[in-house]
This record gives C-alpha cells, sequence and structure tokens, in this order.
C-alpha cells in the first residue's frame, strides 16, 4: 500500500477544530488554489538523503502539547493556504530551550512573525552541499548564538516566547517553534520558501523515537485528508482522499473532501463492496484536542452518524456507528482502513 520505500512515521492525532487558528503565528501563507485534486503522492525529496543529518531541535523532556504538540510539513491552512507548511511547528514546554538540530553557523537573526520573537538560521555545508536550518518564534536567545557564530548539534538556540490562544471556550498558554530545513540542491519548488523539505528526510536513528512520540500526541484539524508528517505542498482544493477497507465489516471505501483551505469544512461519501455510494453528506470533528477523535457525519438527509477514529500514518482505525447510535466510546469494533502514502518535499 506505500509508495515510498521509506517507512512512514508511526501517527496518532487528534483533529481540533479550534486548531486551525493557531498556525496563523507559522511563517508564510497565501490564498487557496480553487481546484478539485486528490493528494498528490509522488511529491520528491531531497537528490541523495542521508550526508545531512539532524536531531530533533527538543529534548525529550521538554514536549508539550497544551496546544497542538506539532503540526506537519506541507499541510495547508492558517498562514500557508496556497504552499503549504515549509516545516515543523513543535511545542515546547514553557521556558524550554530549542537546540541545534546540527553543527552549523549562525547565519542570521531576522524578525519573526510573532511579535517579540527572532528567527534563527544557521547554515550547514556537508559533503559539498549547503543546507539551512531555520528556528522562528525565539524569544530569549542562548548565550553565544551571534551571527557567524559556530553552533554543535544539541546546542541551546534560545527559548520560545510564550503566546496565548483561546481554543473552543478555554484560553491556551504555549510555546512553539518553526523548525525548517532547506536543503539548496534541491530544484526551486515554485513556491515561497522553494527550498523547504520534509525534516523527517534527515533525522538520525535517534531522532526518530522521539519524533515518534511526538508525533503520537499531535493535534491538528487537517489529518482527514493529510496524515502524514511530511505531506505534497502542491495539493490543491478541494482536495480529496481516499481510505480503503483493509480489514473489518465497516464500508468498503471512505472518502472525506476538505473543501477549502481556508477553512475545516468537509464532506464524506461512504462506498458499499459494489462500488457505488450509498451515504453522502457533512463532517463535523470534535474538540477534544487529543486521539481517538470522535466526529459526526451528518447526511443530506436523516440521523446524524456518531464515529470515532484515530490515524497512524497511512493506516485509519475508524468506529461509524448507526444513524442515531451513541457515540462509541473505544476503537475495539473498529474497521481499519489504508491511505497511498507520501512523503513530502517540494
Amino acid at each position: 500500500m506505500r509508495s515510498n520505500p521509506r517507512p512512514a512515521i508511526p501517527r496518532r492525532a487528534a483533529r481540533s477544530c479550534a486548531v486551525l487558528a493557531l498556525l496563523l503565528n507559522a511563517a508564510c501563507g497565501a490564498n487557496s488554489s480553487a481546484s478539485a485534486t486528490s493528494p498528490d503522492t509522488t511529491v520528491s525529496g531531497p537528490t541523495s538523503p542521508g550526508a545531512f543529518t539532524i536531531r530533533m531541535p527538543i529534548d525529550a523532556s521538554d514536549t508539550a502539547h497544551n496546544a497542538y504538540g506539532l503540526w506537519p510539513y506541507g499541510v495547508h491552512g492558517g498562514g500557508h493556504a496556497s504552499d503549504g507548511h515549509p516545516g515543523w511547528d513543535i511545542e515546547f514546554r514553557l521556558g524550554a530551550n530549542a537546540l541545534a538540530a546540527a553543527d552549523g553557523i549562525v547565519d542570521s537573526m531576522v524578525a519573526a512573525m510573532t511579535p517579540g520573537a527572532v528567527a534563527v538560521q544557521l547554515r550547514h555545508t556537508v559533503g559539498g552541499r549547503a543546507y539551512r536550518t531555520v528556528y522562528q518564534n525565539i524569544g530569549t536567545l542562548a548565550a553565544g548564538i551571534t551571527v557567524n557564530a559556530s553552533v554543535k548539534a544539541g546546542q541551546a538556540i534560545g527559548v520560545p516566547v510564550t503566546q496565548t490562544l483561546m481554543i473552543g471556550t478555554s484560553n491556551v498558554t504555549f510555546a512553539m517553534i518553526h523548525f525548517q530545513v532547506d536543503d539548496f540542491s534541491n530544484p526551486p519548488g515554485g513556491l515561497t520558501n522553494p527550498m523547504a523539505t520534509g525534516p523527517d528526510l534527515y533525522m538520525d536513528a535517534a531522532a526518530r523515537p522521539l519524533m515518534d512520540a511526538i508525533w503520537s500526541e499531535a493535534s491538528y484539524n487537517q489529518e482527514l485528508c493529510e496524515p502524514f508528517v511530511s505531506n505534497p505542498r502542491g495539493a490543491t482544493f478541494p482536495l480529496t482522499r481516499v481510505w480503503t477497507r483493509e480489514s473489518g465489516a465497516g464500508f468498503a471505501r471512505i472518502e472525506f473532501t476538505r473543501l477549502d483551505v481556508n477553512t475545516s469544512d468537509y464532506e464524506y461519501r461512504l462506498f458499499g463492496d459494489g462500488g457505488t455510494v450509498v451515504e453522502s453528506g457533512t463532517l463535523r470533528l470534535s474538540a477534544n484536542g487529543r486521539p481517538p477523535t470522535s466526529v459526526t457525519l451528518q447526511p443530506s438527509s436523516g440521523a446524524a452518524r456518531p464515529a470515532l477514529f484515530d490515524i497512524a500514518g497511512d493506516t485509519m482505525r475508524i468506529d461509524i456507528r448507526a444513524p442515531g447510535a451513541p457515540t462509541p466510546t473505544s476503537l475495539a469494533a473498529a474497521t481499519v482502513y489504508r491511505t497511498t502514502n507520501g512523503v513530502g518535499s517540494n
């Protein structure tokens, strides 16, 4: 079922409809495209990944999930409506330091979009190739972080600024950095941040378990259509993702369509074993903030169907109940579905 030979990073994430507003603090953005498409899963990666390796820019003890935990590469929304997110937004424990992901030189420090914060950019040269890592939303710089200073992997870059945002009915205080990897050997992608690539392409073996742990608890409301840690940046909207039954007694196929890049409005279609549509309607995600997540499927006529789901990379477990039934409390009776895997770059 996987279209890329690299294994997908395990993924469990909840969908919070209020999280979209959080993402306005990320890097660049534009207006949405308008044409209908299925997700592009043939995106390219760096020409020879592996020469340059990175660690996670956060210690295991400093991870947090007050807001969203991690917002992945390539996702469309917030300030990244037309071009897809060019990095990861990683949430930190308040007061914790962001860390250099690799040995390098401080190339620049420029104002970030978040008031009172800067983006620290490190340059790296490995095997004659040039790379850059970006650490945006740093509020307090660590000692020794100045332009042209040498830094070592794991060295403190600085403390992310603290932010407060209303999510649902609660004020949430959190800290995050936008972390980005630019590979200057890549052909330009024609987007903003055209050299940006999925950071997971460069992670060393020691970084992956920590990535898995952070990713397993991430919460973002685009997951039904953009479920990977690296998603294609060139996707256009309305965006449809197809999930095909692998095991269980549920519907043969489910299609989720995100209608507009600037909203979280979804439509769904349920298919029977004969390949015909047996139900269609609109979808509403819950705002519970953690996996598994409840969802309401409202058909064009009749009572709504409650459901509970969890997504792990290209695999979704979902229990869709009969119209008017109570919401399931576990995934013990879930049907397993698969989607085509895609690992994003430009």
